[in-house]
């Protein structure tokens, strides 16, 4: 069997997922940004594959590759047993990005979240149990356990393209998948360059690709406004949601002047996030927050 994948291939392997990411970011209009910071909620005994014990990154690489189906196996590293692990829909497009050790017990058990990325920034969570026996540097995983993670949303895409061009969709032509979407986006916005050539004011359209995976629970919500203040959301009409497998697009339409320099007053599409129970806070103290904000004029 094939060795697993070295430590110094892991940073090559994210430097690129990273750089491939951000390949589409000519399209973005304004800037993303997020406001606050995240909690700890749990005690971290490592945030870095890089730098934690040879015993428990071996381990949760092996156990990331049974989640991702890659077939790969490292022989050190054995399974005992059959463990549970969630179906990842597209595991195929996705890599292993990181980790975080939450509990460790050298030689017996270790507790982990693990972040998995595409190539287009799409990114998504688990947290795995796994009990185990370290003999003479061998590793026998007697049982694990892989539940579904989620993380607040930090990362959002906008594309805006003219409305007509989204009103030919049907629901029977709206793309079955968040890739074709995302590239059926693409290829239609415009850039802050090219906007400046539509000089009347149109219907343009907004839409917003959540690159964070939401649990069932959580919503998103966009508008648009000509305030910067965090909260207000303005113009809410004419706005619709997708989901696929978790991962949430939002659209919304308006008519307005796009990226008129000569314009004394700003408008911005705002993108909001908002957790649900899986936040583990009670529905009234639930902190919605302004995931991306873009500059429309």
């Amino acid at each position: 069997m094939k060795r697993m994948i070295n430590k110094n291939i892991i940073i090559t392997s994210v430097l690129l997922l990273v750089f491939s990411g951000c390949a589409t970011s000519d399209f973005n209009l304004g800037s993303m940004g997020s406001f606050g910071k995240q909690e700890v909620q749990k005690p971290i005994l490592e945030d870095n594959i890089l730098l934690m014990p040879d015993e428990a990154s071996n381990v949760i690489l092996a156990v990331s590759a049974k989640i991702l189906h890659t077939g790969k196996q490292s022989p050190d590293v054995s399974f005992g047993s059959m463990g549970n692990i969630p179906l990842l829909k597209d595991h195929r497009l996705f890599s292993f990005k990181n980790a975080v050790l939450s509990k460790y017990q050298k030689g017996h058990s270790l507790e982990a979240d693990v972040y998995f990325v595409d190539s287009i920034g799409r990114t998504c969570g688990y947290k795995m149990n796994v009990e185990y026996m370290n003999r003479d540097g061998k590793i026998d995983i007697t049982s694990y356990n892989v539940v579904e993670q989620y993380s607040p949303v930090e990362n959002a895409v906008c594309f805006i393209f003219p409305a007509e061009e989204y009103k030919k969709l049907t629901t029977q032509m709206l793309p079955k998948s968040f890739y074709k979407l995302y590239n059926y986006a693409a290829a239609r916005a415009v850039t802050p360059k090219e906007a400046l050539k539509y000089t009347q004011k149109q219907e343009w359209v907004v839409m917003v690709f959540f690159m964070d995976r939401m649990s069932t629970f959580a919503n998103m919500e966009l508008g648009i406004s000509d305030k910067t203040d965090v909260k207000e959301r303005g113009f809410r009409k004419k706005t619709r949601y997708f989901e696929y497998e978790g991962w949430k697009v939002g659209v919304i339409m308006g008519k307005f002047h796009l990226m008129q320099p000569n314009s004394d007053k700003p408008l911005y599409a705002k993108a909001f996030y908002i957790p649900g129970s899986e936040s583990g806070d009670f529905f009234l103290f639930r902190k919605e927050k302004l995931v991306g904000m873009y500059k429309l004029r």
